[in-house]
Order: structure tokens, then C-alpha cells, then sequence
């Protein structure tokens, strides 16, 4: 009875290989696709569930000083880098990305929770990097970074933004934040003869989808969302409003705030399906 038993476990163990095989085309190990680790780099990485990764100034600082001793010890470079609330971006080359950013996500982790005990997990994991193989993509991808903040209508040009490297370029090591992290401005200073004409091509840059369409829909940064959250509260706690008011609530965040459903379920104590089912009726 157990030979049997245990015979028919190892051919459905045979049969799920060959599916799997299958749906990989015959080859071994073609579901999981291997990661460039060298040359040029996109990194982008988000908080956790989208939450916020910088809660005041002193967390961005650290962070800066903690990528700036990883930068170094590793031997890459920065070539840009832009800090949003809730996520940030590198431009970067380095020999070994997974060790870069492994370490650099690590050590701030560390510190974080020090700063914050109630808290987790601070990233997504893994992060996200696109390997940059042409010129044309690291321009691209320099306008795009630089760009952020102003797309994201947290600023009116995107010099304005003072968490991000565009003032560094041609700042002769002046700018506040030298202090904090060193950017390789080869590729700024070589690509642009002033910081005016720069700023004119980043302020006018709109980053085109494959479709050849121009992304729309803006996010609303985090702290917008939160002011508007702190006045439909009227100087009460979510936990004692009404379920009927709850809806009223996370209707008026999505549709009047335009409020993601990670923003909403940060804020509220509700399920992404129950979030989403109120909006949709």
C-alpha cells in the first residue's frame, strides 16, 4: 500500500517536471532570467507597500552618507540621483549591482529601524535596475531621473527640488549636499555646457511609453495625500468614524486627491479588495 502510494507521488513529481519543462520551452531553468550585475544601471526602488522610505530630512542625509561610503568602497559611480518620498533612483555603473545596492539597502535598514522600532520592512524587495546598453538610453534615462520631482508636481522646474543631484553638475563642490555624497559629473559636464541649458532640456523632457503615448495620470506625492487625509479627519481617529464615512473617505482620497490604493490602505485600515470594491460602486 505505501509502495503504491509512493510510486504514484513520484510520477506526479515526473509529470509536473515535464509541464513545467513545457511551459519553458524544453529548457531548464528558462523561467528564471539572470541579472546583469555590470556596466551602466537604472536602479529604482520603493518603500515597502509603497509606504514612505524618508519621513524627515535626517533620514535623507543618512541615507546620502550611507550611499556615498557604499559607492566608494565598492568603486562605482553616481552619475545622478533623485530622493522621492516614498521611493528613489540611481543612475549609476558599477562592477557588481547586486552587491551595490544589497549593501546600500542593508545598512540604511539597519539604521531605520533604530530611528523607527515599530517598523518592518523599509523596501521592496528585490530592487529594480535596467541595464543601460546604449547612449541613447543613459540620456534617456538622466532626463527621466531628473525629471521626477516636477512630473510628480512637487515642484514648478525640477532645480527646485533640493533632494536630487541636478544642482551638483556644475556646482564646483558648493552645493549643500557635496558634503553628504559625491556625483561623477563626467557625463553632465560633457553632455551640457551650462547648467541653463541643462535645466531647459530636463524641465522640457516627457518620457515617451512604447505605445508612443505620453504618461497622463500624475501621482500625488504622499505628503499631499496625507494633508488631505488630516482634514476630512476634522481632528479625529479613523479607528472611531463611522463605516459610512470610512467610504465617504477613501471615495474623496481616490477620486478628489487621486490617491493610489497603496496610499489609501497606508491610511486607512482597510483591504486593498475592500478599497478597491468601494471606489468601484
Amino acid at each position: 500500500m505505501i509502495e503504491r502510494k509512493f510510486e504514484s507521488l513520484l510520477m506526479q513529481r515526473k509529470v509536473q517536471k515535464e509541464v513545467n519543462r513545457n511551459r519553458s520551452g524544453g529548457k531548464r531553468g528558462a523561467r528564471r532570467r539572470k541579472r546583469v550585475v555590470s556596466g551602466f544601471f537604472h536602479v529604482y526602488v520603493r518603500g515597502y507597500q509603497s509606504r514612505l522610505v524618508f519621513l524627515k530630512d535626517d533620514d535623507r542625509i543618512m541615507f546620502l552618507i550611507i550611499t556615498n561610503e557604499v559607492f566608494k568602497e565598492t568603486g562605482s559611480s553616481l552619475l545622478g540621483y533623485i530622493l522621492l518620498d516614498n521611493h528613489f533612483h540611481f543612475l549609476c555603473k558599477t562592477e557588481n549591482i547586486t552587491r551595490l545596492m544589497g549593501q546600500i539597502m542593508f545598512r540604511y535598514t539597519m539604521w531605520y529601524k533604530r530611528q523607527y522600532p515599530l517598523i518592518k520592512s523599509v523596501f521592496d524587495t528585490p530592487f529594480g535596475s535596467a541595464p543601460l546598453y546604449k547612449s541613447s538610453l543613459i540620456k534617456e534615462t538622466f532626463l527621466y531621473l531628473l525629471s521626477n520631482a516636477k512630473r510628480a508636481n512637487m515642484c514648478r522646474v525640477h532645480e527646485e527640488y533640493f533632494w536630487s543631484s541636478a544642482n551638483q553638475y556644475f556646482s564646483g563642490g558648493r552645493h549643500l549636499l557635496d558634503k553628504y555624497i559625491e556625483v561623477d559629473a563626467s557625463y553632465a559636464l560633457s553632455s551640457y555646457s551650462s547648467a541653463y541649458i541643462l535645466n531647459k532640456e530636463v524641465n522640457e523632457f516627457k518620457p515617451i511609453f512604447k505605445d508612443g503615448k505620453v504618461p497622463l495620470r500624475k501621482r500625488t506625492p504622499d505628503d499631499k495625500v496625507y494633508s488631505y487625509f488630516i482634514t476630512m479627519l476634522k481632528g479625529r481617529i479613523i479607528k472611531d468614524i463611522g463605516h459610512e464615512e470610512v467610504d465617504i473617505i477613501i471615495k474623496s482620497l481616490r477620486f478628489n486627491c487621486h490617491a493610489t490604493y497603496s496610499q489609501i490602505k497606508f491610511l486607512v485600515p482597510r483591504s486593498f479588495e475592500n478599497i478597491r470594491k468601494v471606489c468601484k460602486t
